[in-house]
């Protein structure tokens, strides 16, 4: 990520021609933050054919809470007080997901068992990069107020249920039970464009350095195949996030 983000803020300064950057002010923000994820809940259902009646497995991933993170960007504003600016934001979440199986007995009909469980601990990781179009109706002096809005590209990786094992045991009189065993996971990824919307304000106690508060709402969709159905799924991806840290000024 910090690759990235010398890369941009690099591509930022080869943008402006040097006659406007000796005319306007230059920012570099470094922000702790907390991330909300937009993800809701979402279940997979994975349905089949056994001993000629429907069987089905499901795993369940719960909504997406808040995790902490770091946001660091970079912002050029003219004298208009228009400007450009970009932000990098990392942020990376644990869940477990709730598995269930529904089977049916291999000598009766209608004689279904049904097993609950979860799996292990899972992981999702996102990275958003926010390219905005800066207004900043107050940077001079000790406060600098500034509002942003612009395309954001997202990448995200997360662990997925890929297969539901299961233990089934049966009996002649008609029992049927079934354990969830430890599934099969595999990871899925993607990347897409959407937009973001924020707004920053930051008061400097010296000419060059100062501190500031955040806030800022960015959200995609990012297509991907479930692993457990074969099928087309999606990842809500982009977070609302709060935070602060030092402000830089040049």
């Amino acid at each position: 990520m910090t690759r990235i983000l010398a890369a941009s803020i690099l591509a930022l300064g080869l943008a402006i021609p040097a006659t406007a950057q000796a005319q306007g002010t230059l920012f570099i923000d470094l922000n702790a933050v907390g991330a909300t994820s937009l993800q809701d809940e979402q279940t997979s259902t994975y349905t089949t054919t056994v001993f000629s009646e429907t069987a089905n497995a499901t795993a369940t991933y719960p909504k997406l809470g808040t995790a902490p993170g770091g946001v660091f960007g970079a912002a050029w504003v003219g004298s208009f007080p228009l400007g450009v600016g970009i932000n990098v934001t990392r942020s990376s979440y644990e869940m477990t997901a709730g598995l269930t199986a529904h089977l049916p007995h291999p000598l009766f009909f209608n004689r279904y068992g049904d097993g609950v469980g979860e799996s292990g601990t899972l992981e999702r990781t996102e990275t958003a990069v926010d390219l905005s179009a800066v207004f900043a109706p107050v940077s001079k002096g000790a406060w600098v107020v500034r509002l942003m809005a612009g395309p954001t590209r997202f990448t995200a990786k997360q662990d997925m249920i890929e297969l539901v094992n299961t233990i089934q045991s049966v009996n002649v009189l008609g029992g049927n039970t079934v354990t969830i065993r430890p599934p099969d996971v595999s990871t899925v990824d993607g990347s897409a464009w959407g937009f973001h919307v924020g707004g920053d304000v930051g008061y400097f106690f010296s000419r060059h350095f100062g501190v500031g508060g955040t806030v800022r709402m960015n959200k995609a969709t990012i297509d991907i195949e479930d692993p457990l159905t074969g099928e087309a799924g999606e990842l809500a991806v982009g977070h609302v996030l709060f935070g602060g840290g030092l402000r830089l000024r040049f």
